[in-house]
């Protein structure tokens, strides 16, 4: 989702610190302006060629999906109890997760953070690839 609680513009300001890296940003939107609103943010930013948004991903496609992915990244800045990043480590990619959100007490192969500082979550990030 592209709504502001789940803060998908801090991811960008990751990508352009880590010019390395790509993001997939999976799942449908209830909100398509919002979406547009980040692919322009995307363009903008001449980010195009390392954002890559996916719809909806079946069961058996997500587990590839995050098995393929070297870490996952929920920035969300508060929210109800988050499965994804518990999936995503059932799969064996490390979460890197904001401690606010509740599921982040269940993280064990990733890291948990505590401020939207960019240099903190990339250093998490450096941490996996």
């Amino acid at each position: 989702s592209y709504v502001e609680r789940k803060n998908v513009s801090f991811l960008l300001n990751i990508l352009e610190e880590m010019p390395e890296i790509h993001l997939v940003i999976a799942g449908n939107t209830l909100f398509p302006e919002k979406k547009e609103n980040f692919l322009n943010e995307v363009k903008q930013r001449k980010l195009q060629s390392r954002v890559h948004t996916q719809g909806y991903i079946s069961k058996k496609d997500l587990r590839r999906t995050y098995s393929l992915a070297q870490a996952y990244i929920l920035p969300s800045k508060y929210g109800g109890y988050e499965m994804t990043p518990l999936e995503a480590e059932k799969c064996g990619t490390p979460a890197i997760v904001y401690e606010k959100i509740p599921s982040a007490e269940r993280v064990d192969l990733g890291r948990v953070f505590s401020e939207f500082e960019i240099k903190t979550v990339v250093s998490a990030i450096k941490n996996y690839i």
